[in-house]
């Protein structure tokens, strides 16, 4: 049997010629890849799903978190607020920093007040200072650098006359403390 199917695969392949032969594989390799294409075409569908659900997973990751409770943010602001005793060696920084950077500083104005209904305290206060240009605002930011829960509320300068190397400043800020 074999080798009348043999016989009639030569007989074909004279009578019909290389074309039928080519044809005779392709065929089958045809069927091949349209299995293997359909196979590939569900494992692409998978991997786009999957691709999806990465995504949206990273993108419920980079979601901004809740807010926090806005009393416990205010609780840890009060916490690193210094203490009411300590206004004293505040003020006294405040003065330091002046000889240092050759600030005269006349008496001054201090008043205590209290923020609404929390347990932050507001000390004002008030400086009338009198030095150079560049020297009044070294001893600012030497202020501001040292007490960060210092706010600098006003600056006024004023210059006796316009040859002047000196002016005279107000100064007006508040530092804030927790009474306890």
């Amino acid at each position: 049997m074999t080798g009348s199917l043999l016989a009639h695969l030569r007989f074909a392949l004279y009578r019909h010629g290389w074309p039928a032969l080519v044809g005779l594989v392709l065929v089958p390799a045809s069927l091949l890849l349209f299995w293997q294409a359909d196979e590939m075409n569900e494992q692409t569908q998978a991997l786009s799903q999957q691709a999806a659900q990465e995504r949206q997973r990273v993108q419920r990751e980079r979601a901004a978190p809740p807010p926090p409770d806005p009393s416990v943010v205010r609780a840890l602001f009060t916490d690193t607020l210094p203490k009411l005793s300590g206004a004293g060696s505040a003020v006294d920084l405040i003065h330091q920093s002046a000889l240092r950077h050759q600030v005269e500083l006349a008496r001054g104005e201090y008043r205590l007040s209290r923020e609404g209904n929390t347990p932050v305290q507001r000390y004002q206060i008030t400086l009338p200072a009198v030095g150079t240009y560049p020297a009044v605002r070294a001893w600012l930011a030497d202020v501001a650098n040292q007490l960060p829960t210092l706010a600098i509320d006003e600056v006024s300068f004023s210059r006796t006359s316009a040859e002047s190397t000196t002016v005279e400043a107000r100064v007006r800020g508040s530092l804030f403390l927790r009474e306890r």
